[in-house]
């Protein structure tokens, strides 16, 4: 498969992230963590298990109760391709071989990687 091929065949695939990330990263993807994050999302009625400290105690007088922020994180992920290209690479099964599928696959996460701001 030259390289050419290989890219047609990349360009078509789709590149969604669909998993919410709940760990240390940090990028364009939404988070199940709790708490602040580095960007404020919107305004909800206040429950009596969120934090007062998050209060918008402007929007609560204009609109008569009580209102707390809320916050989405940004999260970048930092990305590193390793391939192991030694002979084994070179046998396959088939109509792809392991290293035209080592190469497709690790595309296919750089691109992905690039196509959600990632590094």
């Amino acid at each position: 498969m030259n390289n050419l091929e290989l890219f047609s065949r990349i360009k078509n695939l789709p590149l969604v992230s669909s998993k919410l990330v709940n760990g240390f990263l940090a990028g364009n993807y939404r988070s199940v963590f709790k708490g602040p994050g580095l960007e404020f999302d919107d305004v909800r009625e206040y429950s009596e298990s969120d934090d007062s400290r998050f209060i918008d105690w402007n929007v609560s007088s204009r609109l008569g109760s009580p209102y707390t922020k809320t916050f989405r994180e940004e999260r970048e992920l930092v990305l590193f391709l390793i391939v192991d290209v030694s002979a084994s690479l070179r046998t396959g099964t088939g109509k792809v071989r392991k290293k035209d599928a080592a190469a497709i696959l690790s595309s296919l996460l750089a691109f992905s990687a690039v196509h959600n701001n990632d590094r």
